[in-house]
């Protein structure tokens, strides 16, 4: 279980600091204005890698069968929220605290609800194919006598 944590968790965090390095290059080579130097881009790194290392890890609470699925959701919800608030302040990506503060919580929370859509509706289908394939195995047997 901890050689899972460590390992998932590794893969993730290199995962999502080179693709945060890839879009801060780009930025930086369109013209976007960030303040970007080595100690930013340094903190920026680390920040997608902790975002990484979390979502990849807490992506395991799904695969328990101790909790409901609601709950699972809510739980790697609170976990990823609490790496990205993390990640934010490391990074320095909250400039406005207050009010300001709910833009960049709403954005988040608008992400998440779409991505948990998107993979309960792929998971949806998916089970709803294998169904029918079974269905049509189980009709195939009836037909042939074989049940």
């Amino acid at each position: 279980m901890i050689k899972k944590f460590f390992s998932r968790g590794f893969i993730g965090f290199g995962i999502a600091a080179f693709c945060g390095g890839i879009v801060a290059l780009i930025c930086y080579n369109v013209g976007v204005k960030v303040g970007f130097n080595l100690v930013f881009f340094s903190k920026n790194i680390f920040a997608y890698g902790l975002i990484g290392f979390t979502v990849a890890d807490a992506n395991m609470i799904f695969e328990s069968e101790k909790f409901s699925l609601l709950t699972e959701t809510l739980i790697h919800f609170s976990v990823v929220l609490s790496a990205y608030f993390i990640a934010g302040l490391i990074g320095g990506w909250f400039l406005v605290w207050g009010v300001g503060l709910l833009i960049p919580v709403f954005c988040f929370v608008v992400s998440y609800i779409i991505t948990w859509l998107s993979v309960m509706l792929a998971l949806k289908a998916k089970a709803k194919a294998i169904n029918n394939k079974l269905n049509e195995s189980y009709k195939k047997n009836v037909k042939e006598g074989k049940n």
